[in-house]
């Protein structure tokens, strides 16, 4: 008998649970912001390329005078990003959406130039970069105003792998960007590195990708670029050479305006 009350009770129990559970409000799922270009937290990865206009300067002991040459770094990198979208997104118009990111990347900008005897060269291997962009549908609005005098603009499509389909209107954006990046710097036998801040600023447009069938499927493709001033960041100065080298007077590698340009893809979280 007692085991049959207490069965009647864990019954008992069990359907006040399950209805409970049923009266409990459902979370609803998370919506990537590239469905309908919505709202939504989205990361992302990518790749890019760019040059910088860096210059190395200094010169050794017994030199017969001063070193000094600009020159370009180039190169390329990945970087991976996570980032916030907000607003209303879906139509076009101008500052009706908004959105914060960050990146952090690996990159191999360098470049270099021969000095009397040796070589000076500026390298960036690490760089970090926040920002936040606003939704501006420039030329959407000029394709539009185009139309309406005849004239028409081809569509850009940014070309992808076979399995990666877009959508044909994408969005654009402006921004402005804070990129922190690591430097290092040779002059002969001495050598330095240093963190440099550049704040910049950056446009692009974010295509929604889809499926076989047309429809959004929670991802996007970012086509972007970007130009940054150096603001802070010189390598040394002053040092001794390594080695028993001929001490250096003045060594410096700075690392200029830098130009990116780059593609990523990004998902919904």
């Amino acid at each position: 008998m007692r085991r049959f009350s207490c069965f009647l009770g864990a019954l008992a129990l069990l359907g006040s649970t399950a209805a409970m559970a049923a009266d409990m409000p459902v979370k609803a799922p998370l919506i990537s912001p590239f469905i309908n270009y919505g709202s939504g937290w989205y990361w992302g990865v990518g790749t890019y390329a760019g040059v910088a206009q860096s210059s190395v300067s200094g010169n050794q002991l017994l030199a017969t005078g001063l070193v000094s040459g600009n020159l370009e770094a180039a190169g390329g990198g990945v970087d991976v990003a996570i980032g916030y979208m907000k607003g209303s997104t879906a139509n076009l118009g101008f500052g009706n959406w908004y959105r914060f990111e960050a990146e952090a990347a690996y990159q191999n900008i360098q470049g270099g130039v021969s000095v009397p005897g040796d070589s000076a060269s500026v390298k960036s291997h690490w760089a970090l970069t926040q920002e936040f962009d606003i939704g501006a549908d420039v030329l959407a609005a000029i394709m539009a105003r185009v139309g309406n005098i005849g004239l028409t603009i081809p569509a850009f499509q940014p070309a992808l792998p076979a399995n990666v389909a877009v959508a044909a209107m994408p969005k654009q954006y402006f921004g402005v960007v804070l990129r922190e990046f690591q430097m290092s710097g040779d002059f002969g036998k001495a050598n330095g590195q240093t963190w440099g801040i550049a704040p910049g600023i950056k446009s692009g447009f974010i295509y929604r990708t889809v499926d076989s069938n047309g429809n959004p499927n929670g991802g996007g493709i970012d086509l972007w670029a970007s130009v940054s001033w150096a603001a802070k960041g010189k390598t040394f100065s002053n040092v001794f050479a390594a080695n028993g080298a001929p001490i250096t007077i003045g060594p410096g590698a700075n690392m200029g305006t830098t130009y990116l340009a780059g593609i990523r893809a990004d998902f919904g979280l």
